[in-house]
């Protein structure tokens, strides 16, 4: 998992630390900016000397300069044989991935007992509307009722010349909402939510496919947050071009922005 914009660097600590003391000004360098790339791609760069030196940004003969003295604060990771972590850091990754996760499904929950007791309030108001467009809606099948109904509820335009559903959502509804819902949250580009929204309700029928689409979205998560938010496909397009099937990002291949400007 990406970390926050911002890592917990603390000055104090860099200061008086033996890292800082005994490093030449090279290898300050080279063990700063290795230390803040763990950090920025969710605890693990990659071990080759060649790549270590791009992300560090530094001639690969001045990398072999420094490494004797900034080797010893990088160690193999736990779970990714060939890839290198900073214990500290990698322990302050998960911290916050942890706080993030809990944060996330306490929103979702609060969210979700708000629309039911919203529902239940105005199920009697609206029993006999609700009966009366069941029966002019009979060819509608129920995948594009729950779709319809919420695509009415989450539009981007306040403005839209649909006529305002008045009937309290079901349960179907409620499920359809919560995933979209999740999974907005995690996208990379929040841009077109009505497109995207009636692209979700088109493919994501299951909950098997809908834990598949927010796996994937999670392990693309640290390429495309690398892109500039321009270069990110908009949700809509990334759901109807079937990307959650792309192959996961593998942090041994260093991002193009590394190399040059190309996109």
């Amino acid at each position: 998992m990406r970390g926050l914009p911002y890592a917990p660097f603390y000055t104090g600590d860099w200061l008086k630390s033996r890292a800082r003391i005994e490093m030449s000004h090279l290898e300050r360098c080279v063990y700063l900016d290795l230390l803040f790339q763990v950090w920025e791609w969710g605890g693990a760069i990659p071990s080759d000397h060649a790549k270590l030196a791009k992300l560090a940004m530094v001639e690969l003969a001045e990398l072999e300069k420094a490494w004797p003295a900034v080797s010893p604060y990088f160690s193999t990771h736990p779970d990714q044989p060939k890839m290198l972590t900073n214990l500290k850091m990698l322990e302050l990754i998960q911290k916050q991935a942890d706080t993030s996760q809990k944060r996330s499904t306490a929103g979702r929950n609060g969210g979700l007992a708000k629309r039911v007791a919203n529902g239940v309030a105005k199920r009697k108001q609206s029993e006999s509307e609700s009966e009366s467009e069941s029966e002019s809606e009979g060819d509608v099948t129920s995948e594009e009722h729950i779709c319809a109904s919420v695509d009415a509820r989450v539009s981007d335009s306040p403005f839209s010349s649909k006529p305002e559903r008045k009937t309290s959502p079901s349960s179907e509804e409620i499920i359809a909402e919560q995933r979209f819902s999740a999974w907005w949250k995690i996208y990379w580009r929040k841009v077109g939510r009505a497109a995207a929204l009636k692209a979700f309700c088109k493919h994501v029928k299951t909950e098997e496919l809908f834990n598949a689409i927010m796996a994937a979205t999670e392990q693309q998560t640290t390429e495309m947050l690398s892109r500039e938010e321009r270069h990110r496909p908009h949700a809509a397009t990334w759901l109807n071009g079937e990307r959650w099937l792309d192959e996961s990002y593998a942090l041994n291949d260093i991002p193009t922005g590394w190399e040059g400007n190309e996109e």
